[in-house]
């Protein structure tokens, strides 16, 4: 899944944001993924990584995987500093020395005015994408063109369908999904497996 470099043209400060590939790719293939709410027959992460086999060699035992997510207590999104750019693609700062959440959380940082996200509702939505584990901005449609999708049908990322449900047309919101609502155990290409997702959403258009 390729990625992309752009410049946003149209406002001086420019940021560079990096194109939609392996979400967008998650819409075009993911069309009969189980809704969001089941957690239990979620999709385990879309394409696998590619592997490299070893040189013949003596075998040795694998090593156990290490946590990617740190100990100590769970992070709060009070504590998530999202900087809104406009047009422009969000800064996302994550705190460090906390867990992220186990649960799918959200936070509104703009309450919008418009109609509002229900199940069934079609949508436009401007998304940046960071990872909690190494607290990385991975990619951003800001600047760009929205992605479309319908609330509920199973498409795309499984925790944006809960995750967008109450907002209105011309908020904004974050959203951090864990492991089971995201990509899941095999991750996806620049996603590794079992990570914490964090969104910044904007329904650029509902209904």
């Amino acid at each position: 899944m390729p990625s992309r470099s752009a410049r946003n043209s149209h406002e001086p400060g420019a940021v560079r944001v990096t194109a939609p590939g392996f979400v967008l790719l998650a819409l075009l293939l993911a069309g009969c993924a189980p809704p969001g709410e089941r957690p239990s027959e979620l999709p385990d992460g879309g394409a696998s990584l590619g592997t490299t086999r070893p040189a013949p060699g003596p075998t040795v035992p694998l090593a156990k995987a290490t946590p990617i997510t740190p100990a100590g207590p769970v992070c709060s999104t009070a504590e998530i500093s999202v900087r809104l750019n406009g047009s422009q693609r969000p800064s996302i700062a994550l705190p460090t020395g906390c867990a992220p959440p186990a649960e799918l959380v959200t936070k509104d940082l703009v309450r919008g005015a418009g109609t509002s996200v229900g199940r069934g509702t079609p949508v436009r939505m401007h998304y940046a994408l960071a990872t909690w584990s190494d607290r990385r901005e991975v990619e951003s449609t800001f600047g760009g063109e929205p992605v479309p999708f319908v609330v509920g049908d199973g498409t795309g990322v499984p925790g944006w369908h809960d995750g967008v449900t109450g907002m209105s047309t011309g908020g904004y919101r974050v959203l951090v999904v864990p492991p089971a609502k995201g990509f899941g155990q095999r991750g996806q290409r620049e996603v590794k497996a079992d990570e914490t997702l964090v969104f910044v959403l904007h329904i650029a258009q509902a209904g």
